[in-house]
């Protein structure tokens, strides 16, 4: 028997949705579940725990809790400059997720998938600081 993965917030959501349950995220942005179940009646959440591998608990108020070691993404507004072959220069504002590997994104984001098109030959990002 294969052992089904949970480990995007994506598919933590999907789980945690089909059961009725609520998804929250941490102080340190763990996904955990609130599944609402009381501690005398166990069974579901138990199985749902061992089937992915996630810890469980209960809260102050005697439901289970289920700890997914699924963090969220950290999503944050980027400031990038990007130079092409051509000379061409652009600064744009864009959404990254800052735990990923930037440049990833800014080659998946902004390099023209034909090779006959300018490519990418420099970028220099900064977060966007908000004002105060």
């Amino acid at each position: 028997m294969t052992m089904t993965t949970a480990n995007t917030a994506q598919k933590i959501r999907h789980i945690a949705g089909h059961y009725g349950w609520q998804v929250e995220e941490d102080n340190s942005s763990q996904l955990i579940i609130y599944t609402g179940i009381p501690e005398g009646a166990p069974q579901i959440a138990q199985e749902t725990s061992l089937i992915y591998g996630w810890d469980y608990d209960s809260d102050n108020y005697g439901n289970i809790l289920l700890y997914t070691g699924v963090y969220a993404a950290d999503i944050r507004l980027c400031s990038v400059w990007i130079e092409y072959a051509d000379g061409k220069e652009v600064d744009v504002e864009v959404w990254f997720d800052i735990d990923s590997s930037i440049e990833e994104q800014v080659y998946a984001s902004f390099n023209p998938l034909d090779p006959e098109y300018p490519q990418i030959v420099n970028f220099r990002w900064d977060l966007v600081r908000e004002a105060k």
